[in-house]
Parts: structure tokens; C-alpha cells; sequence
């Protein structure tokens, strides 16, 4: 296991809350494979896309700035 798989393992395991900024629309992009991924697993999403409504259930946001505060503060706790 490489330092970068480690530094992932471990935010993952600390974090259930994940700002994913550009995701998309599309499911053939990575950043939709990665937020589906994560939903499946009990994560919670806060897409960020000033393009799109709603992804994978979640309101999009056009920047993180316009996300709920709760929802930023659980990203930092």
C-alpha cells in the first residue's frame, strides 16, 4: 500500500461527509462513479456543479460557499 492509498483510507475512514466539487452529470465520468461509490456506502454528498439541479438525490450547489453551513461544518469536524 502506497502513501496516497493510506492518506485516503484514512480520511475516508474518519469523514462521512464529502464536498465533491465539479461533480457530474454524466455516469460515465469518473466524478460520478466516485459519488455513486460513495452514496452506496452510507457517505453523505454535497455536489458541487452551478450546471445541475440535483445529482444522486443531493441538491447541487453552484460553489461550496453556497452549501448549507451545517454541511460545511461537518466537512471540517
Amino acid at each position: 500500500m502506497g502513501g496516497e492509498e493510506d492518506l485516503v483510507r484514512n480520511i475516508l475512514s474518519k469523514y462521512r461527509v464529502v464536498a465533491i466539487v465539479g461533480l457530474s452529470r454524466s455516469p460515465d465520468k469518473d466524478s460520478y462513479k466516485v459519488a455513486s461509490y460513495l452514496v452506496e456506502h452510507n457517505f453523505k454528498i454535497i455536489p458541487v456543479n452551478p450546471n445541475a439541479d440535483e445529482i444522486l438525490g443531493e441538491k447541487c450547489y453552484a460553489s461550496l460557499l453556497e452549501s448549507p453551513r451545517r454541511s460545511r461544518e461537518q466537512l471540517r469536524s
